[in-house]
């Protein structure tokens, strides 16, 4: 579940780490952004940053280096995308996420 504010955004890992189930006639239009921006706050339930700090021990694990909380995330929607186009192809659509 994805909530928008003027000043933070607040995003529930919980969701991605499931299945995000976002209705298709809804339209959301992209938060204005200036171009000098580089970051934006994300805030997180404690279970939920909890479950992130586990998972990017894990991953650095895994690949041998340091990691960042971006990375994590990263992978996390990295491996998302990859499970929704598997389930597109599946089902002979074009669906996924575009960026």
């Amino acid at each position: 579940m994805v909530l928008l504010s003027k000043t933070v955004i607040t995003l529930c890992v919980d969701e991605v780490l499931n299945t995000i189930n976002i209705p298709k006639t809804l339209k959301v239009s992209p938060k204005t952004r200036k171009s000098e921006v580089k970051k934006r706050n994300v805030v997180l339930k404690i279970d939920t940053y909890e479950r992130l700090e586990k998972f990017l021990l894990e991953l650095a694990r895994e690949r041998g280096e340091r990691l960042t909380f971006d990375d994590a995330i990263k992978a996390l929607l990295n491996s998302y995308e990859q499970y929704r186009s598997v389930e597109a192809r599946e089902r002979g659509g074009h669906e996924g996420i575009s960026s």
